[in-house]
Order: structure tokens, then sequence, then C-alpha cells
């Protein structure tokens, strides 16, 4: 008997000197919830980023915008510009016609000029930029600007040396436009953006597979 309450006594000393293991916190400081009783959790999947393959293993879904010839864009510039010049510059010399005519008593000469000058700096304008732009350029407006009111000035100044010559009404009309012509190209590049797509893999927050395409545009 005494044998038994020694070692019973024995025991529960070691017991008593034995450490209990230190705690360890949660990731963000909050004991994890224990799930009630008879409720399942499926562990929540790492977020993966989308892999993307190599273009040159799916050649039939990579494409690559053909850039367009700058010769090509520049013709479409004369010519729509020089449409936009002339449709515009009517425009506003109507409008300048009809507001002089309402306010003076003399005609409406004055009012049509100015009028029909400042909607073929407008028409020129829009057109060599917007059809630049259209045509895969990045020319500046600003560029434009300045260079068809240089044009727009060569062209007064050569229409009053040529008086009464053919030749001075062409340089009058052709200036402005070859002038915001040379501002659009001289600040773009041959080709504004390459596009290029791709296929992509990856998986989606809830653990499911996702395909789609991905690239530069």
């Amino acid at each position: 008997m005494k044998l038994v309450l020694a070692l019973m006594m024995a025991s529960v000393a070691s017991a008593q000197e034995l450490t209990p293991p230190p705690l360890i916190p949660a990731p963000d400081g909050r004991a994890p919830e224990a799930p009630a009783y008879g409720e399942t959790r499926r562990a929540e999947p790492e977020h993966q980023e989308p892999i993307a393959p190599s273009p040159e293993a799916y050649p039939e879904v990579t494409k690559r915008a053909e850039p367009s010839s700058r010769t090509g864009r520049i013709v479409g510039e004369l010519l729509l510009g020089g449409i936009a010049e002339l449709g515009v510059g009517i425009i506003g010399a109507l409008a300048g016609c009809a507001f002089d005519r309402s306010s003076s008593s003399f005609g409406c000469l004055g009012g049509a000029l100015v009028g029909g000058l400042i909607g073929m700096q407008v028409g020129t304008t829009l057109g060599v930029w917007g059809v630049g732009w259209l045509l895969d350029g990045d020319g500046s407006i600003g560029a434009v600007i300045g260079g068809q009111l240089v044009g727009t000035l060569l062209g007064i100044a050569a229409a009053a040396v040529l008086q009464g010559s053919s030749l001075g009404a062409v340089l009058f009309f052709a200036l402005p436009v070859v002038a915001a012509i040379v501002g659009f190209e001289a600040t773009s590049n041959a080709s504004r953006r390459e596009a290029t797509v791709a296929p992509a893999l990856g998986m989606d927050a809830g653990g499911r597979p996702s395909v789609g395409l991905q690239g530069t545009f």
C-alpha cells in the first residue's frame, strides 16, 4: 500500500513540473472560430495570377495590328482635309454674311470674309487631325493648329503677291492644309499602337478554373 501511494505522489509531482506549450496566435490576431457541430468547411483556395501562355503556342488567336501606311495617311489627310477646309469655310462665310447683314447696312462682304477664314481654319484642323488619328496616327493637335495658322498666313501673302493669278488662289487654299499635315506628321509615329491578344488561364475566387483573353491594345 505504501508503495502504491509513493508512486501516485511521484506521478503527481512530475505532472506539476511539466510546462504547457505556448499558445500560437492566429495570423490576424484572432483565434479561429470552431465550426459548429455537423458543419464542414472547405479550405479557401489561394489566389493565383492568370497564366499567360506564349503567343507562339496559339498562333490562331494571336493577332497584330498592321500599322497604317504613312503615305496613305498623308493622302487621306490631304484630300479630306481640303474638303473639310472648303466645306466648313463656306458654312463660316454664310454665317458671317448673315451676321454682318443683320448688324450693318453696308452688305456682308466683310463678315463673309472673316467667317470664311475662320471656317477654313476650323475645317482644316479638324479634317487633318481627325483623318490622321483615324488612320493610326498620334500627332499633336497643337502642332496641327500651329501649322495651319502658318499656312494661312503664307496663303494670304501668296494671294496678295499673285493678285489675279490662279496660282495665288491655289496656294491660298492649299498651303494651310499642307502646313497642317506637316505639323501632324512631324509629331506622329508611323503607327499609334500594336495590338496583341492571347489566351489566359487562371483560378477565380471560388477555386474554379477560368479561361479568358488578355493583351495590349
